[in-house]
């Protein structure tokens, strides 16, 4: 399509016929469009693996108990 002001592309936007003859959606593609990899990448599992060492565990529970006996 040509180039369109911004005021046109918002009224183009709202026009169900207009819509539907290909204006690219300016947020992008749609949940339906995109890959298991995309939405991956997205959410931001694709290359994280949670980890935790017994050091956190140990000491968030040491922590609680000082908290508790402190202010129980």
């Amino acid at each position: 399509m040509s180039y369109m002001s911004r005021e046109e592309k918002i009224n183009a936007l709202k026009n169900p016929e207009v819509r539907n003859q290909g204006i690219e959606n300016p947020a992008g593609k749609t949940m339906n469009e995109l890959s298991s990899e995309e939405l991956a990448g997205i959410q931001g599992a694709s290359d994280v693996n949670p980890e935790t060492t017994p050091l956190c565990i140990a000491a968030s529970i040491g922590a609680t108990i000082i908290f508790s006996v402190r202010n129980c």
